[in-house]
């Protein structure tokens, strides 16, 4: 068999498979946009996440695996773009309880309020938090995140969302949404084979699955984080750490608007109180005068 021939029979394989997505269960499984070929669907909403879904294993499977895991979803499209925004949250009863349980360790409490004040004021600041939630969800309940999805391609009402690669099938992630406002995910699993130039061809849908993810209200999603606040004895301490950090810089403000001959005269007694300061702030001399120059 030559080149042609060879190329023209992967082809007809790849021709022979079936291509056809599986029929949905019921009407509950099709989208309510559009059936023309290049349709969009709405996806924004606000959804119930079910941590054994395959929808949430796939797509928000970080905020997950923690012992106080997100609970709800709010989907957010941006008009004549591809970007999807996701807000997800724990449910605000999920998260009271969990930060009452917090509390019976006393050291992880008093961490976790210092960092999630410190989280807090980087979001009012429009700064990264990622690194900050990444501690907080080890500490304890992380309420809220931020993160982006993006549709590559849209198809009679269905977007396409993500490909998943697991040895010879391909599974394709479609996301749409019914007419009771419901998200549904369909996954197509394509069969692939290798072709003559080393790339890889998908030769047919082999499996086709549905499952939806139930509307969430409103009042459920949208409620106020209190405030949090590093605790007094916890500034203090930080206060005091930095103290001595403090006195250099108002020793060198001051020695800068000396003369030369007074600056020689005043570093040494400066110096020394410094370095009481660096011991112990509480032993510290408390009347050891400075040169009347100084």
């Amino acid at each position: 068999m030559n080149l042609y021939h060879l190329t023209a029979a992967v082809g007809a394989l790849a021709i022979s498979g079936c291509f056809y997505p599986g029929s949905p269960p019921s009407k509950d499984f099709q989208s309510a946009a559009s059936s023309a070929e290049h349709s969009c669907p709405t996806l924004s909403g606000i959804y119930q996440i079910d941590r054994n879904s395959p929808l949430a294993k796939f797509f928000f499977e970080a905020y997950l695996s923690t012992s106080h895991p997100m609970e709800l979803v709010e989907l957010s499209e941006t008009p004549h773009s591809a970007i999807i925004s996701a807000e997800l949250r724990m449910r605000e009863a999920s998260f009271k309880d969990a930060v009452e349980r917090l509390k019976a360790d006393k050291g992880q409490w008093q961490a976790w309020q210092a960092l999630i004040a410190e989280w807090q004021r980087a979001k009012q600041k429009n700064q990264s938090v990622s690194v900050l939630e990444n501690k907080l969800a080890k500490l304890g309940p992380l309420p809220q995140a931020r993160m982006t999805l993006s549709r590559s391609a849209c198809h009679s009402g269905w977007a396409s969302m993500a490909y998943q690669y697991q040895g010879n099938v391909e599974h394709e992630y479609w996301l749409a949404s019914n007419t009771q406002g419901e998200l549904v995910l369909r996954i197509l699993s394509y069969s692939t084979a290798s072709s003559l130039f080393q790339t890889t061809i998908r030769t047919g849908i082999t499996d086709t699955q549905y499952f939806k993810i139930a509307k969430a209200l409103p009042a459920d999603f949208i409620w106020e984080l209190p405030t949090f606040t590093q605790q007094a004895s916890s500034r203090s301490n930080a206060l005091r750490a930095d103290l001595p950090n403090r006195l250099v810089d108002l020793q060198q403000s001051l020695i800068a608007g000396l003369t030369d001959a007074t600056k020689a005269q005043c570093r040494p007694a400066m110096r020394a109180t410094i370095g009481h300061t660096h011991r112990d702030v509480a032993t510290a001399p408390e009347n050891q005068p400075l040169p009347e120059s100084c």
